[in-house]
C-alpha cells in the first residue's frame, strides 16, 4: 500500500482528506516543519501539500524540498491560484470535491511511481 504525505494546517480538512484516503497508508504534517521532519526519514509516493501553511515554511518550499527529493507532488490551496507562482506544480483549489482528489493522486502516482512503490 503506497504512502501519501498530507500536509495540511486545518485539522479539519486533514481528517477529511486522510479519512478519504482509505486505500493508502497517511501520513501527516499539520505544518512545513512536521513535513520536514517526515521527509527525512520517509519517501512517500505522494506529497499532498497545501500551498499557505503557518510557521514560516510555504507549501512551496515543502513541494520543492519534496521533489528534490524525488517525492511527486500535489499541491491545494484555498487562495487565488492566478496569483501562486506554482514552479510546475499540479494544484488543485480548495474547496474540491474529494473524487476530484482521489483522481488528481491516481493520475500522479501513476505518472510517478513504480509499481510497488512504498516508503
Amino acid at each position: 500500500m503506497a504512502n501519501i504525505l498530507v500536509v495540511e494546517d486545518s485539522e479539519d480538512v486533514r481528517n477529511i482528506i486522510c479519512n478519504s484516503l482509505e486505500d493508502y497508508d497517511v501520513l501527516e504534517a499539520q505544518d512545513g516543519s512536521e513535513a520536514l521532519a517526515i521527509l527525512a526519514t520517509r519517501r512517500p509516493a505522494l506529497a499532498l501539500i497545501d500551498v499557505l501553511l503557518p510557521g514560516g515554511l510555504s507549501g512551496l518550499a515543502i513541494a520543492t524540498r519534496a521533489r528534490a527529493l524525488g517525492v511527486p507532488v500535489l499541491l491545494m490551496t484555498g487562495g487565488d491560484m492566478s496569483e501562486i507562482d506554482l514552479a510546475g506544480f499540479t494544484c488543485i483549489r480548495k474547496p474540491f470535491p474529494l473524487t476530484l482528489l482521489l483522481d488528481h493522486i491516481e493520475d500522479e502516482l501513476s505518472r510517478f511511481c513504480l509499481p510497488g512503490r512504498v516508503a
